[in-house]
């Protein structure tokens, strides 16, 4: 049975457009964002010492993981407001031109990567802000 919309009711419309949006942010989510690993797990473990590396998307991060992700673009800079959150991601503003190819794997393991169209870094995996 398939399903027809009319797309002429001004909400049906507004809740299209959503869905339309949705699966264009989708479509560009990071592997990690959908439960893998872009980076070959061989590559990234001589970079981790911890288990971070093992992790599946149901594990889940710990407050460590986020501190050592800190500690890392913490080398690159401190920024005055080096944070800010926003619909279920937080932001780090550290420039990701600036970090080296070994960190920014460490950070995907970690759960952040780079923000589209922006230069920082981005998390899903922290929780709501």
């Amino acid at each position: 049975m398939k399903l027809k919309l009319r797309l002429d009711d001004p909400h049906t419309r507004k809740v299209w457009q959503a869905i339309q949006r949705a699966k264009a942010e989708v479509a560009v989510w990071p592997a990690w964002k959908l439960g893998e690993i872009s980076v070959p797990v061989k590559n990234i473990a001589p970079l981790c010492r911890t288990p971070i590396c093992k992790l599946r998307r149901s594990e889940g991060y710990r407050m460590d993981d986020l501190i050592k992700a800190l500690t890392i673009l913490r080398k690159y800079g401190n920024p005055e407001y080096p944070t800010h959150c926003g619909h279920e991601v937080m932001y780090i503003n550290i420039p990701h031109s600036e970090v080296s190819e070994e960190d920014l794997m460490r950070l995907e393991a970690l759960g952040f990567d780079k923000e589209n169209g922006g230069t920082g870094f981005r998390s899903y995996k922290y929780g709501s802000c």
